[in-house]
């Protein structure tokens, strides 16, 4: 069921850097959420290593903080992935949605589609 002593469950830490993965793309320091979270920023580290468990009441402050279903903290976790993003990729992520909600709703489906199509090549 849970990990050895001192090893972060799976699904624990799957959540973890779920959190990690939506606080950088919402261009969040760990402070920062803390802050919304009412708790310290070595908090927000040990629930992103997934060290301390995400209490449900906790996730569901950190999914309105983060403008982020909450669901989105669970997919793959059964599998243990978890989403790692470079915070250089985060940073060009919020870049590419202001330029994204700046263009019309066709040119926006041109640029998705080119998007998808170069993602499906590499």
């Amino acid at each position: 069921m849970g990990a050895g002593k001192g090893k972060a469950d799976p699904i624990d830490a799957h959540v973890g850097g779920r959190l990690r993965a939506f606080r950088l793309q919402a261009g969040m320091n760990q402070t920062e959420l803390a802050r919304a979270l009412g708790v310290t920023f070595q908090q927000v580290q040990k629930y992103e290593k997934g060290v301390n468990r995400v209490s449900a009441s906790m996730l569901a402050r950190a999914s309105q903080a983060l403008h982020t279903p909450v669901e989105s903290f669970f997919p793959g976790a059964e599998e243990g992935e978890t989403q790692q993003i470079d915070p250089a990729v985060a940073s060009r992520g919020r870049e590419m949605m202001a330029l994204l909600a700046s263009l019309d709703p066709k040119r926006r489906e041109i640029l998705m589609s080119v998007a998808r199509e170069m993602a499906r090549a590499d």
